[in-house]
């Protein structure tokens, strides 16, 4: 008689759900990053409206907007 079937089965069954569990926080690992760097993206582009925004600005007091 094996250790599985000695256990009911438990031993597959803990193999399969722990190997799932690696899988989703691998997955949640790359989810993560993935947020991460649209956050930086986003991050890039407010920075660059910014600037935008206050080159316009010191342009419109310059014309007497």
């Amino acid at each position: 008689m094996t250790g599985d079937d000695r256990n009911g089965g438990w031993d597959t069954y803990r193999r399969l759900v722990l190997h799932e569990l690696a899988r989703l926080e691998e997955r949640m690992a790359e989810d993560f990053q993935n947020q991460n760097d649209t956050l930086a993206d986003i991050h890039a582009s407010l920075r660059t409206l910014e600037r935008e925004v206050a080159t316009l600005k010191v342009k419109a007091g310059i014309w007497g907007l």
